[in-house]
């Protein structure tokens, strides 16, 4: 196939047929311009602004950032919410953690680039969503409080409960080393896991484990 002329590129992102724009969208045999990328990424055709947001050859600039965080097309906000090449704002952050969409709060709960408050950390760990709770309870920027690690021990869904059983920065008390080691539903991982951590505390473990 030979590489498009600029006046085709041209001609083909302007085509009043969607598919054709679309179509022509999706090709990595060309970089659109500053402009163009700008009318993809506001073309009235979800589809045409979706396969703009997913390129990797362009940097949005800080408006477009915002305008696809906010897009009414949740497929575009998952896309935006999962880029790379920005740092969320805090607002940007909290509209993210509280979208409609659990994909979008799910790619905004996985990101390492911003520090989430308390609020949005508590408000994570009971969300309805059991990979969102299981998300935030691996996340490396809070220690988990008292109350935290027992409601997160005692989760319905094993994951989650692995990933509290699993944690190193949160102080254990006897009982729930104890609940966890008795507690068939947890994961062996996490069983061990605990044990090693524990050992000092937990009799008979080096023991166990010899």
């Amino acid at each position: 196939m030979l590489k498009p002329t600029p006046d085709e590129i041209e001609r083909m992102l302007t085509d009043e047929d969607e598919h054709i724009r679309v179509a022509f969208a999706g090709r990595n045999d060309y970089t659109p311009t500053p402009a163009q990328m700008e009318r993809g990424l506001t073309d009235k055709q979800d589809a045409v602004r979706w396969v703009f947001a997913t390129r990797k050859d362009y940097t949005p600039t800080t408006a477009q950032i915002e305008r696809g965080l906010t897009d009414d097309d949740s497929l575009i906000r998952i896309v935006f919410a999962g880029r790379k090449d920005y740092t969320p704002t805090p607002a940007q952050a909290e509209r993210g953690l509280t979208d409609e969409d659990e994909w979008v709060r799910r790619e905004f709960a996985g990101r390492d680039d911003y520090i989430a408050t308390p609020a949005q950390i508590e408000r994570g760990l009971i969300d309805e969503s059991a990979s969102f709770r299981m998300v935030f309870a691996i996340r490396k920027d809070y220690t988990p409080t008292p109350a935290q690690i027992e409601r997160g021990l005692a989760d319905e869904n094993e994951l989650v409960r692995m990933a509290f059983a699993g944690r190193r920065d949160d102080t254990s008390t006897p009982a729930q080393i104890e609940y966890v080691l008795a507690n068939e539903n947890v994961l062996f991982g996490a069983y061990l896991a605990w044990h090693l951590r524990n050992a000092d505390i937990a009799p008979g473990v080096k023991g166990e484990l010899a």
